[in-house]
């Protein structure tokens, strides 16, 4: 659902924790996943716009989204 969204420009920012953890599984779904591949999202670039450690490790990231003209 998400990829839908941002390919549909329905997404100005993006909000990711990044916490330690160990995953190696292939095939595990990732955030953007969708089943229209062959479309790309209207997207110029991500912007860093703010960042933050949290407890344990954990890191916060907001990135703002600018569409492509």
């Amino acid at each position: 659902m998400n990829g839908s969204f941002l390919r549909a420009g329905l997404v100005d920012e993006v909000s990711l924790i990044l916490a330690p953890a160990v995953d190696g599984r292939a095939g595990v779904p990732n955030l953007f996943d969708g089943g229209a591949a062959d479309l790309a999202a209207p997207l110029k670039a991500l912007r860093l716009e703010h960042s933050e450690v949290l407890d344990g490790g954990a890191i916060w990231l907001r990135y703002r989204l600018e569409a492509a003209a």
